[in-house]
């Protein structure tokens, strides 16, 4: 008798005995586009027979993939198939099959995100998006945040997923951060590879490629949330111990790496994510941190100026804000960038704030105004004003004023002060001991949200990037809440560092106790 299995497996067997050697033909005839698409829906089959609840991450990983795949059809990038995956993946398997009870989360969340969403459905009375035959410009970035709302509604009504995968989640947003910024760092240490490389992926140095390897932005990528996620996984408390060398030594690499980044507002940030880590587990004794790092930085500054060693133009950029000698080019280019900025707010003040004050101006690009900008842009202020009227604003209180208004702005800034006081009374409030287990995907997410909104209205922002990324925290800090107020979850008790870090101890087995098997 015939099971179920079997005849599945033989239906895969069959479909691959069938499409194999046209796969195989074509590829040999480089004709790449029949595999893409064999691997795209693998990929779509493994995601909804084998990551299960888990996919309610997706679009978080997505977030952490650097650039685009240059080789998927109509620009689409892994964000928005990750936020395509998860909708239908939602719409599938519990509207369709389990016809399950709607959440729509918590107030604080929901409240803002519905404000921007009628605030997009207002400006994009028709989305013209020119791959669906629309001819207007800028849709984009809407549809991206409106879909990105329903993603989280579909998100935080997904079953949990298993407490095993939610401790590893940071490292896995890690793990794809360093994938994909490969490209990059390929092309800069060989640049000759970018004319390969162009048709795999957009996260290039094309710097390099024109002799200048002043900056390596893709090792600071990777450096900055790798010095994160060791502060959330080992309190910084425990580093002088001799097991801990390793703590350390990776610590000490992230600083070099983004050192190496080239960019002042990283480094300024990476500091300010240090010593928030630090604060997560040592509260005010993370103070004593402070007079050592000022030490440090001024040594290095005195050693620079006094011309007893000549630092390398990237460290120089990434230290620039720091009163010293640095090299003329450095204090160029840092004085450059603050010109450009200052003469965006000024002009925006000055031509466009008032035409926005109450619902912004959406994102629909004037086109006949960029064309004229482009025309003229050997003047200084049209070169700014092709910026502006490109909606490229490099500032973050214009780029969502622009957008969605005073309103908006204020919903905007009340569902990211809601992420971070969530994230925040998680770390912070009653109970931490009782769910430590999760406690450093906690710190993590708290860390992140509290950067990410302090470089976005100090360094650069941009709207529909950020509330992106937003929209999918919150729905790993609702899961997280949704988790944690089961009963039989009180068993969570602290586990050793190693296990919470989800690999073996020095010397012992690959082994990690169960929180609960319920939930794994």
């Amino acid at each position: 008798m015939l099971s179920e299995r079997t005849i599945i497996n033989a239906l895969i067997l069959a479909a691959g005995l069938i499409i194999g050697p046209y796969l195989t033909i074509s590829t040999f005839e480089y004709n790449f586009i029949p595999i893409l698409i064999a691997g795209a829906v693998v990929s779509l089959l493994i995601s909804f027979f084998y990551v299960g609840n888990r996919i309610c991450a997706l679009p978080l990983l997505g977030l952490s993939f650097t650039g685009n795949l240059n080789f998927l059809p109509y620009g689409l990038n892994v964000i928005e198939l990750s936020i395509a995956v998860t909708i239908l993946y939602y719409l599938s398997t519990y509207i369709a099959l389990k016809q399950k009870s709607f959440k729509t989360g918590p107030r604080a969340f929901l409240y803002p995100m519905m404000i921007i969403f009628m605030i997009m459905l207002y400006h994009q009375q028709s989305f013209g998006l020119r791959i669906i035959g629309g001819t207007k410009e800028g849709s984009r970035p809407a549809i991206m945040m409106i879909a990105s709302v329903i993603t989280y509604l579909c998100g935080i009504n997904m079953t949990n997923p298993p407490v095993a995968f939610l401790r590893r989640l940071p490292w896995y947003c890690l793990a794809v951060t360093a994938i994909s910024n490969l490209p990059y760092l390929i092309s800069t240490y060989a640049p000759d590879t970018d004319t390969t490389l162009v048709y795999l992926s957009s996260n290039l140095n094309l710097y390099a490629y024109f002799g200048d390897t002043d900056r390596t932005g893709a090792l600071a990528a990777i450096g900055s949330p790798l010095q994160l996620i060791l502060l959330a996984y080992f309190p910084i408390y425990t580093w002088w111990r001799p097991g801990r060398w390793w703590v350390i030594g990776l610590s000490l690499l992230s600083f070099w790496w983004v050192s190496q980044g080239g960019f002042r507002s990283q480094m300024a940030l990476y500091l300010f994510t240090f010593m928030l880590g630090a604060w997560c587990h040592c509260s005010w004794r993370s103070l004593i941190l402070l007079p050592p790092c000022i030490v440090a930085i001024l040594a290095v500054d005195l050693v620079q100026s006094s011309g007893l060693v000549t630092l390398p133009l990237s460290i120089q950029r990434s230290l620039s804000f720091v009163p010293g000698n640095w090299d003329k080019d450095v204090e160029d280019s840092a004085k450059s960038s603050d010109d450009f900025r200052a003469d965006i707010k000024r002009i925006y003040k000055q031509e466009y704030a008032a035409k926005s004050p109450l619902l912004g101006n959406g994102f629909i690009l004037d086109t006949s105004k960029i064309q004229e900008d482009t025309a003229k842009s050997g003047d200084a202020y049209y070169a700014i004003k092709g910026f502006l009227d490109s909606k490229s604003f490099h500032v973050g209180w214009i780029s969502v004023y622009d957008a969605v208004g005073v309103v908006g702005f204020a919903a905007f800034v009340l569902f990211g002060v809601s992420a971070i006081f969530m994230s925040g009374y998680s770390v912070f409030g009653p109970g931490r001991e009782q769910f430590a287990s999760l406690l450093p995907l906690k710190i993590y997410l708290f860390c992140f949200l509290t950067r990410d909104m302090v470089g976005y209205f100090t360094v650069f922002g941009s709207f529909p990037g950020s509330f992106t990324v937003w929209c999918a925290f919150a729905i790993i800090i609702t899961q997280l809440r949704s988790l944690e107020r089961k009963p039989d979850m009180s068993a969570a008790v602290r586990l050793p560092d190693h296990e919470l870090f989800g690999l073996p101890e020095l010397g012992s087995h690959w082994q990690v106790k169960p929180i609960n098997e319920t939930y794994r």
